[in-house]
């Protein structure tokens, strides 16, 4: 979701979190530290799965699960602790079980992350529950990192380097692909990409104006961030 500083898109291309409310005031530099500068002539592009347990809870059984209102609940530590395969039925009715994915059907009738499944059922009585797979007393998260292997491995095809950040994100070094692609574009300003009206580099403006200023205006590494973001 953010090339080098920041890319912002829609609003509702979220990472299955709660709804933040409005937006801070995007960063040049969102860095570790506030002393470190991030290179310019690096594209690095963050990846941020979203709704991801739930989008494989939907694969897995699609004709149960998917198109529906789906939340995936934690295990209840001092529930059952019988051991429940990624195969098992583990649909589950009203449950205090926290919420750790949501899908955008159930987003759509107010269900969050870290609402109590009982909760959530009572918001919207059509919402299916599903509990992640546990064993030896505790989740088990093979499933999930079964998916975020292959998805990973789609996005390392097209990265000069891919950093795995967890079981849903990771970090792609685009700086090949959008070197390349700026060298057939030629110097700012030029037309922006396909689907641009979607992207938003450093801010939440229309992006159509924010390619077309004059060169004069494009402050260092920009526009290999723009060759990036498309």
């Amino acid at each position: 979701r953010g090339v080098e500083g920041r890319l912002d898109q829609q609003s509702h291309v979220a990472d299955g979190r709660p709804d933040r409310g409005s937006r801070a005031k995007p960063r040049a530099c969102t860095s570790v530290s506030e002393e470190m500068e991030l290179p310019r002539n690096k594209v690095i592009c963050h990846v941020d799965l979203d709704a991801f347990y739930a989008q494989v809870e939907a694969k897995r059984d699609p004709n149960r699960l998917a198109g529906k209102p789906l939340a995936v609940v934690q295990y209840n530590p001092q529930g059952d602790l019988r051991t429940l395969l990624p195969e098992d039925d583990r649909v589950i009715p009203a449950s205090p079980n926290s919420i750790i994915a949501v899908s955008y059907e159930a987003r759509a009738q107010g269900v969050r992350r870290n609402m109590r499944g009982d909760e959530a059922c009572a918001l919207c009585p059509d919402l299916i529950l599903v509990q992640v797979p546990t064993a030896h007393g505790k989740a088990d998260l093979t499933l999930y990192r079964a998916a975020g292997r292959r998805v990973l491995a789609l996005l390392a095809a097209c990265a000069g380097a891919c950093e795995r950040a967890s079981i849903d994100e990771a970090y792609l070094d685009l700086t090949e692909a959008a070197a390349a692609r700026l060298a057939k574009l030629g110097p700012p300003p030029f037309a922006p990409p396909p689907g641009a009206e979607r992207m938003h580099v450093g801010a939440e403006a229309p992006a159509a104006p924010w390619h077309a200023r004059a060169r004069s205006l494009w402050q260092p590494g920009e526009a290999l961030l723009a060759a990036g973001a498309a």
